[in-house]
């Protein structure tokens, strides 16, 4: 599931600490490139993790006015790395045990999944701010830019161009706001799932999928779900809350890596 608020916050970090311009279209790509290599948990596209160097090279070549976007996307994997290592996946077996305890786990990718929703609902809470800088990051981008990230996302990695349209903007109409609440953030974790069931690689984003999509969420609505999986946040959200540690290897292996890719490009964002 995708931790829009640390990818975004790591982001600021990165460009804080090599004095590059925030309040710029570049830093909006560097942002929504942290958080789009997440479309393939949604089923968007496939083999998207771990290719975000070539991404870039091909951006280079075609399109450099896009290749921010492919340097968020090699931050995105960075912190995959760290917070897996040293967070998610010593949790796994805690958290699958507290998934079956609330009768949650199904998908076997779940305990995943749900601790990357409960790593991303701690860290907005703490650090709500960041809400703020990604709404001015969203505002850079125009559909114009959506239709050609689009282009360039299925051109290099395949998939269908207006259903990677339509999902950029689920990302970029979500209000981080909601992570704030404990009932919304509940809520937000039903919609990731039902998403997730709904979302496919073979076809078209339309009025079917739409409503099967609301059937799903509406079904969990019906079945009283919400106060049980509320608990169970706030639950894990006490359990598993060691995530500063790996946060900041997180950050350490970003800023050595954008220094490496720097020099080995030659990458030109505007400086403050």
């Amino acid at each position: 599931m995708p931790s829009i608020g640390p990818h975004i916050h790591s982001c600021k970090h990165l460009f804080d600490h090599f004095k590059l311009r925030k309040r710029s279209l570049q830093f909006a790509l560097v942002t929504l490139g942290s958080i789009i290599t997440d479309l393939e948990n949604l089923n968007v596209l496939q083999n998207v993790h771990w290719r975000a160097e070539s991404f870039l090279q091909y951006l280079l070549k075609t399109d450099p006015k896009y290749a921010p976007l492919a340097i968020g996307m090699i931050m995105h994997e960075e912190m995959d790395k760290a917070i897996d290592a040293h967070y998610v996946n010593p949790n796994i077996p805690a958290a699958s045990q507290l998934l079956k305890q609330y009768n949650q786990h199904q998908d076997p990718q779940e305990p995943h999944y749900f601790l990357d929703h409960i790593f991303n609902v701690e860290f907005m809470q703490r650090e709500s701010g960041i809400i703020a800088i990604a709404a001015h990051a969203k505002k850079r981008l125009t559909d114009k830019h959506v239709h050609k990230i689009a282009f360039h996302m299925t051109q290099f990695f395949g998939g269908d161009k207006e259903l990677v349209f339509s999902t950029i903007h689920l990302f970029k109409d979500f209000d981080l706001a909601q992570y704030l609440s404990h009932d919304e953030a509940a809520g937000i974790y039903a919609k990731f799932m039902a998403l997730k069931d709904s979302l496919s690689v073979n076809k078209k984003p339309g009025v079917f999928d739409k409503i099967k999509l609301a059937l799903a969420y509406f079904r969990f609505m019906l079945d009283n779900r919400k106060h049980v999986l509320k608990e169970m946040t706030l639950h894990a959200s006490m359990r598993f809350k060691n995530n500063k540690k790996a946060y900041t290897i997180a950050l350490k292996s970003m800023t050595r890596k954008y220094r490496k890719l720097s020099t080995r490009y030659n990458l030109a964002i505007k400086q403050n």
